[in-house]
């Protein structure tokens, strides 16, 4: 890239190379044919409004050094901006770095009038695959990042340790609440964080962090516009509660916000789900593992992974397979033959797909 390109803002290149490649009519989620850069919005037209998500990969991504996988950035709601920068994860396997040998691929792109789901993978060396999944479910105010590392035939037997950590490019004039007892991130513009300060009342003795920060977000909701409240983010492949660091953590940092995970298996994964409905911030919220099962018997995270999560009064199910093998499973009454399923649950409906990505058999 020249010096003079370089100093054009990343969301500019996007747009040019963007409207380039769009389909007619008005721009909404799209990414260029050739990959390199992808928008995923959730308001027509690109005005600014909504929630807008700019990425650029890089052309090619096989080079050795801890930027082997780092993505450039740009994601606003309602014009303030949430993550800007470079966004970059590195993995070690048994305290050993994995690099890159490959460039990026498409494995699937959807783009529906209610969702937008992109996966792009890219190979690591001794057979290893790295995968990076987005979903934005409109209609939910949701936006889905959801990373996986499949290992090698190796790996099947020996079992390594895998270590992830992905470093988020907060933008510093954003406020962020970290929950002492639970891990969601409450992410405010800098008002939000005057307002808590001077509204809040004094929090009661012996009462929880969690509660705490609720009465916080209660006091400033009943004084303040909604909007000065961005989103929450919630590392749904990690446990709620911040007592188990062993298996990872999302903690705050300066400008950035760091996501680690930590498992020892056949294959890790880790998921972001950022909840972009500014209402539901002062609602409780609550997520758990769920079991899946393959021929009447539960399984393991090395064959797929399920996770539930209730905002407020709405509940959503994920579903993945981390296995390279097909095979029909169940997670909450459900039968899938899928790679990947998100979807609303309702106590009249049970699971009802937003995206599944395969073969389903009901």
């Amino acid at each position: 890239m020249s010096a003079s390109k370089s100093k054009i803002p990343m969301r500019i290149r996007a747009l040019i190379a963007l409207a380039a490649d769009a389909p007619e009519g008005e721009l909404r989620s799209v990414a260029t044919a050739k990959g390199d850069f992808l928008l995923l919005t959730d308001t027509p037209g690109g005005d600014g409004k909504g929630a807008e998500c700019y990425l650029e990969f890089p052309s090619k991504s096989g080079r050795a050094g801890k930027d082997a996988l780092a993505l450039n950035v740009d994601f606003s709601k309602d014009g303030d901006p949430l993550l800007e920068g470079k966004w970059t994860t590195e993995i070690t396997v048994d305290g050993r770095p994995i690099l890159t040998s490959g460039e990026w691929t498409t494995a699937c792109e959807e783009f529906d009038d209610s969702y937008a789901y992109v996966e792009r993978t890219v190979a690591f060396e001794d057979g290893r695959r790295f995968s990076r999944r987005f979903l934005f479910a409109y209609n939910e105010a949701l936006l889905l990042i959801f990373d996986e590392i499949d290992g090698s035939d190796s790996d099947r037997e020996n079992m390594p340790t895998w270590r992830y950590k992905s470093a988020l490019p907060i933008v510093s004039a954003l406020t962020l609440l970290q929950n002492a007892e639970s891990r969601e991130i409450t992410v405010g513009t800098t008002s939000v964080k005057t307002e808590f300060r001077a509204q809040a009342a004094v929090p009661k003795k012996n009462i929880s962090e969690e509660e705490r920060i609720l009465a916080e977000i209660a006091a400033y909701k009943g004084k303040s516009k909604p909007e000065q409240v961005i989103a929450r983010i919630f590392p749904l492949t990690l446990p709620e509660w911040r007592a188990d660091k062993t298996c990872g953590d999302l903690v705050i940092k300066p400008n950035s916000l760091e996501f680690t995970a930590v498992r020892q298996g056949k294959s890790l994964t880790a998921g972001l789900l950022v909840d972009l409905n500014a209402r539901r911030a002062a609602r409780p919220c609550t997520w758990r593992p769920l079991t899946v099962g393959e021929k009447m018997e539960p399984v393991d995270e090395d064959a797929a992974v399920g996770r539930k999560i209730k905002l407020g009064q709405e509940q959503y199910v994920l579903y993945a397979s981390t296995s390279p093998y097909p095979a029909i499973r169940s997670i909450m009454s459900r039968h899938l033959l899928s790679d990947f399923m998100f979807g609303k649950f309702t106590v009249s409906r049970g699971v009802n797909p937003i995206v599944d990505v395969g073969i389903e058999n009901e």
